[in-house]
């Protein structure tokens, strides 16, 4: 757009990184002073910024940017510093490490978007109860998991031994996202991102156990470990896009790619790596560690002859001469 016009309103915006307004200062005298020091219109928390560092002049041709000898200069964008210069609707300046942008106050803005935290499924981890639910579901899946695999009588002290450890896990894993949520939109949200991770644990914990005895029933074994790999990236993509929602407000259709792709690479890439590895022979048998309940089956199995008959031609076709 072109020079700023007579008698138009404006605001100075103080941007962050993101380019995201800090905070709006009116242009509303013939002359504002920006800098550091606690007498100038426009403050700016900055130790690369002069006490006094620049000023803006409110004149007939529009709006202008003059620099007060300062020690690193004023810039319009990242390239240009200048000793004074007329600003247009939108342009950036840059003062030290600080960003500022000059806007007309009947300059059109987005409309507002939808909180999915507030609206959307999402919102439920804020539920407190739901706290509760994500705390008594990973309980409840670590001790029916460790009844299952334990080979010792299952005692207070194994049990304890079983929860202490992933709970301490997911007391950093939500320490971490709090943290991040907390440097980017000033609120940590810890107990929702701890719902979101103890919820995340029951449902994988439940996976590992059911899809193996779906993989038995339908006699889907070889695919077994590829259907798990699948139905847990999917779980852990759905957990870092929850994650995401309460940092970021972007849009979800990124967000839902992201947490997807990060999923991907976090467990398919071991996944890709022991399957590269993996021999056509090899000397150690392959078994499954726990029995499956026959009355899980579905799928209809060999009978004893017909494993008795292959097992006879295996024997005659491995003496037989070559």
């Amino acid at each position: 757009m072109g020079p700023v016009t007579e008698g138009a309103d404006w605001v100075v915006e103080v941007l962050d990184r993101a380019g995201r307004v800090l905070h709006r200062v009116p242009v509303s005298a013939s002359r504002m002073t920006l800098g550091r020091a606690p007498d100038n219109d426009v403050i700016l928390d900055d130790p690369f910024v002069d006490p006094h560092h620049a000023e803006l002049q409110v004149e007939e041709a529009g709006v202008r940017l003059r620099d007060l000898d300062s020690l690193n200069g004023s810039w319009l964008g990242t390239r240009k510093r200048v000793a004074a210069a007329p600003l247009t609707d939108g342009q950036r300046i840059h003062l030290g490490h600080s960003i500022l942008r000059l806007r007309s106050v009947t300059a059109a803005v987005p409309p507002a978007r939808r909180d999915a935290t507030s609206h959307g499924w999402v919102s439920l981890f804020r539920r407190p109860w739901m706290l509760a639910v994500g705390v008594l579901a990973t309980v409840a899946t670590l001790t029916f998991d460790a009844w299952v695999e334990e080979t010792r009588s299952l005692n207070a002290g194994i049990l304890a031994n079983q929860l202490a450890y992933p709970f301490l896990g997911l007391l950093l894993w939500a320490g971490l996202w709090a943290g991040i949520n907390r440097i980017a939109s000033h609120r940590a949200h810890f107990p929702v991102h701890l719902a979101i991770g103890t919820l995340g644990l029951a449902c994988g914990i439940a996976l590992n156990q059911l899809v193996p005895l779906l993989a038995f029933a339908v006699d889907w074994h070889e695919r077994a470990s590829w259907l798990l790999l699948v139905a847990e990236i999917g779980l852990v993509g759905v957990a870092l896009f929850a994650h995401l929602q309460y940092i970021s407000h972007g849009r979800r259709s990124l967000q839902a790619l992201a947490a997807v792709l990060v999923s991907a690479v976090l467990l398919g890439s071991p996944a890709l790596g022991d399957w590269l590895r993996r021999d056509d022979f090899s000397s150690l048998p392959l078994l499954e560690p726990l029995l499956k309940p026959p009355g899980a089956r579905l799928a209809e199995g060999r009978s004893v002859e017909d494993f008795l008959a292959d097992t006879e031609r295996f024997r005659e076709g491995f003496e037989s001469p070559p």
